[in-house]
């Protein structure tokens, strides 16, 4: 079985629902309603951020939510890079490593679960900065806000050296993962 079982609690309703904001994004942006996407990703931003904070805080964390977690915001922010990419607003190279990344990390993470592997990948300085600036770079780039191009420039390209510097540690821990280290 690829995720545990679901239990019911708000944490996991709210991952469930952003699984359900990912293809309502995606159309609202290539229909052009971009101002209603655009609140659809911060919304999905913000569940992300909510349900976290509530599984940790009133220990509601679950098997089915450390699974599907990770999986609800991959979604978000590949879908946000590939659709941004089609509609000419990042730079197709970007989306590329940031698509890469994520398939890279989802099948290592699942070819060493189907090799018995049990492991906890915590979230390194490269990870969390990779997602600050990911984020940063799908909202900034959107049309409606009026973000000056100079900066935008510097946040891609930041956001595209991040995201290939945190799949090769990605690579590299998941290589010492299967080689039984201690991580």
């Amino acid at each position: 079985m690829l995720l545990p079982p679901f239990e019911l609690n708000i944490p996991n309703v709210l991952t469930l629902f952003r699984f359900f904001l990912v293809p309502v994004f995606i159309w609202l942006v290539l229909i052009d309603n971009l101002f209603y996407g655009f609140i659809v990703f911060i919304v999905a931003g913000v569940t992300d951020a909510i349900d976290g904070f509530i599984a940790r805080r009133f220990n509601m964390a679950t098997d089915f939510g450390a699974a599907a977690d990770p999986i609800a915001d991959k979604s978000l922010i590949v879908s946000a890079f590939v659709i941004l990419a089609l509609k000419g607003w990042v730079w197709p190279p970007l989306a590329f490593a940031v698509i890469i990344r994520d398939i890279m990390i989802l099948a290592g993470c699942l070819r060493l679960r189907l090799g018995g592997r049990r492991f906890k990948i915590l979230p390194s300085i490269y990870s969390k900065a990779t997602t600050v600036f990911q984020i940063t770079t799908v909202v900034i780039v959107f049309p409606v806000l009026k973000v000056p191009g100079n900066f935008v420039l510097a946040i891609v390209y930041v956001t595209t050296l991040l995201t290939i510097v945190s799949a090769l540690h990605y690579a590299w821990v998941g290589l010492r993962i299967h080689r039984g280290d201690q991580v």
